[in-house]
């Protein structure tokens, strides 16, 4: 493997421009590959900050400035995590999680809001939200709680893989131990 060093090469860390629609620019091949976020703000501000800290190669990142268009986003797209502000117009965070829940029960999402409670976080839970982070955050504790949930994601995924697999060999006539 080859890892560029400061003195034989130049490394370029451009950050990927945004699409007019929220997406990032690339081939299709490279699109295929990255994980989809779906960035949910109604603070224009508070969403660019969303879009540049989780800015990376492995995710194609969108936005939707409130709850309503998020959830008309995610009846006409995959995405395989959404992080949603709690408190918007239109449809809030736990509105933007239910229907996330109906479309994709296995979809994770994140809740960000400034409104923190320990009851609310509870709820939240019991209603399937994958993680909670409150405002205002760390963008380094953003940047984790999101890799944290998508691989938390990927191998509760890759057991459910596993045992699909098991029970089929199961199923094609190998003994079984009891």
């Amino acid at each position: 493997a080859h890892f560029p060093t400061a003195s034989r090469e130049r490394v370029r860390m451009t950050p990927p421009r945004l699409t007019q629609e929220g997406g990032r620019r690339g081939s299709a091949n490279a699109n295929t590959l990255r994980r989809r976020i779906l960035i949910v703000d109604d603070d224009a501000v508070i969403r660019t900050l969303l879009v540049d800290v989780l800015t990376d190669p492995g995710y194609q990142l969108d936005t939707a400035s409130n709850g309503a268009a998020a959830i008309e986003k995610l009846e006409r797209q995959h995405f395989d995590l959404v992080v949603t502000d709690m408190v918007m117009p239109k449809a809030n965070g736990l509105d933007v999680l239910l229907a996330s829940k109906r479309l994709e029960p296995d979809r994770p999402v994140v809740i960000v809001t400034a409104f923190p409670s320990v009851a609310t976080a509870v709820k939240l839970a019991s209603l399937g939200a994958a993680d909670y982070v409150t405002k205002p955050f760390d963008v380094a504790l953003i940047r984790i709680t999101v890799a944290k949930v998508l691989a938390l994601h990927d191998f509760a995924k890759r057991g459910h893989r596993d045992e699909d697999r098991r029970l089929q060999a199961g199923s094609k006539g190998t003994p079984s131990p009891y």
